[in-house]
């Protein structure tokens, strides 16, 4: 099967029940236009910290991204007192073929995970590593075409279909190579999203940013999550 075929029938059966709504505490209603997310609170975790995070996520037979993933997935299942949960990320569509060619070949894949209570925990690690699997390899579908299959009518006060992203950066602070020196830089945009956590793993070492919509979440609440 196409991967473009089996993303549909991957994403129909995901979301045939319909796309879930959750929210986390916000400061009052929703707002009618969404203001997008633009503060940020920057958490580094220490070589040894990554390297735990790293250590437990193998003998867990799963990704670091994987276990991070899953982690996110339930403490968003906490604070919004629901036990499905959905998420985007960011994939790289490059084909080997692509590999030297210039520009943007990125997907958003959607994933709906559910930290549900009567699970155990190398079981629901097992589910998330799968869903990623899943979403990012094989059975991708383009956001927009996703949008029109779902039927999802336009909303100015949040994101389609999911209201949390989630990117995970894997690069060296300075790569050489043939004498070209290539520093990584980036710039966190103004996301139409509710939060956005970006790790940044880099010199044996990870920075988290948690960027998010100040005119909806209460500075307090960011720094206990």
């Amino acid at each position: 099967m196409h991967a473009h075929e089996a993303g549909t029938a991957f994403y129909r059966e995901l979301f045939s029940d319909g796309v879930p709504s959750h929210e986390m505490p916000l400061k009052g209603p929703r707002l009618a236009t969404h203001p997008g997310a633009d503060k940020e609170l920057a958490v580094s975790i220490t070589e040894e910290e990554l390297a735990r995070l790293s250590t437990a996520a193998k003998s867990c037979g799963v990704s670091t991204f994987s276990f991070l993933l899953a982690g996110m997935s339930i403490v968003l299942g906490i604070y919004c007192d629901s036990e499905n949960v959905t998420l985007g990320f960011p994939v790289d569509m490059r084909n080997k073929d692509e590999r030297d060619m210039c520009g943007m070949f990125i997907n958003t894949a959607i994933v709906r995970l559910k930290p549900q209570s009567g699970k155990s925990l190398p079981d629901y690690l097992t589910e998330v590593a799968q869903m990623v699997r899943d979403a990012a390899h094989g059975k991708w579908l383009p956001t927009s075409e996703l949008i029109r299959e779902l039927r999802i009518s336009p909303d100015k006060s949040r994101n389609p279909i999911f209201d949390v992203g989630v990117n995970y950066l894997f690069t060296p602070e300075v790569c050489e190579a043939d004498n070209l020196r290539v520093a990584f830089f980036y710039d966190l945009q103004t996301l139409l999203r509710d939060m956005n956590i970006t790790m940044h793993r880099h010199d044996n070492r990870m920075d988290m940013m948690i960027r998010y919509a100040s005119q909806l979440f209460d500075d307090a609440l960011i720094q206990r999550f």
